[in-house]
């Protein structure tokens, strides 16, 4: 199938947003794949930015934004790669961009509770919500701060929306091993009681999920369900999917992980051992 054509997409993206079913929002839903720091909104980042003095730039675009309206525009992804380069670059720029306003107990609060409330909304009644500690620690984060913000929307969102969530710590896999056991020591075990799973995440070029077999044993014996990545179109993708369906890995989801389709070998691993994604 070749590249969509971008019109069609835009005239999708208007459809979805102004046709609301009404039957579809009262259905009572789970969510299993949302990544937190992906649902930063432009509006709350913009604040957050301000209330900690952050200038908001990008590379990509050569531009420092001064206003919602103009950061919002940079996240319109769909547009052409001529007017906005790839668009996993532009995601990944996004994604780790926004993460640079979050600094503070009350910023994971607010950004958790922004999305529990649009979950909430939409008939969301259980969400397992992934997180990358690695990526906050980096920059100075400390785990308690990031813990304490969650652990306040989690308990505020069961009370308040009726929205029962569970964590997944998720690991970066172009960060070393050794960063991902220090912090499944630090992060995921202290913290058992908000955390269902650990997952895998990151740029997956030449990052083989293989490389984590010493953490996914190691929280499997912990009594922790495992899931990884695997992204649609990626460099050995099937190679990866087949590590992550046995063993010694053997996780117990898969993220993605559409190009298994390709594939009679992984479809059949799939349907027997029937693995979600």
């Amino acid at each position: 199938m070749g590249r969509i054509p971008y019109p069609l997409l835009q005239t999708w993206k208007s459809i979805i947003h102004s046709t609301p079913s009404p039957f579809l929002l009262s259905l009572p839903k789970l969510e299993l794949h949302v990544h937190l720091e992906g649902t930063l909104s432009p509006t709350l980042r913009f604040a957050l930015a301000r209330r900690n003095h952050i200038p908001l730039t990008s590379a990509r675009l050569n531009k420092t934004f001064t206003s919602v309206e103009e950061l919002q525009e940079a996240y319109q992804l769909l547009e052409p790669p001529s007017v906005k380069g790839p668009g996993v670059s532009a995601f990944f720029e996004a994604y780790y961009g926004g993460m640079e306003c979050l600094r503070e107990e009350r910023d994971f609060y607010e950004l958790s509770m922004e999305y529990f409330t649009r979950a909430s909304s939409m008939g969301v009644r259980y969400c397992e919500v992934m997180f990358d500690p690695q990526a906050h620690t980096r920059r100075g984060v400390s785990i308690p701060v990031l813990m304490s913000g969650l652990r306040r929307a989690q308990l505020e969102a069961e009370e308040k929306l009726n929205v029962k969530v569970q964590f997944i710590m998720c690991i970066l896999r172009d960060a070393p091993l050794a960063s991902a056991l220090q912090h499944y020591k630090s992060t995921a075990l202290p913290y058992r009681h908000m955390i269902a799973g650990i997952g895998l995440d990151s740029n997956e070029f030449q990052h083989p999920p293989s490389i984590f077999a010493a953490l996914f044993a190691r929280a499997k014996r912990d009594g922790f369900k495992t899931t990884a990545h695997s992204d649609v179109a990626q460099p050995d993708a099937h190679v990866h999917l087949k590590q992550i369906l046995t063993e010694p890995l053997l996780l117990d989801r898969v993220d993605h992980g559409l190009d298994a389709a390709l594939s009679r070998e992984l479809i059949a691993l799939l349907n027997g051992r029937g693995e979600g994604f």
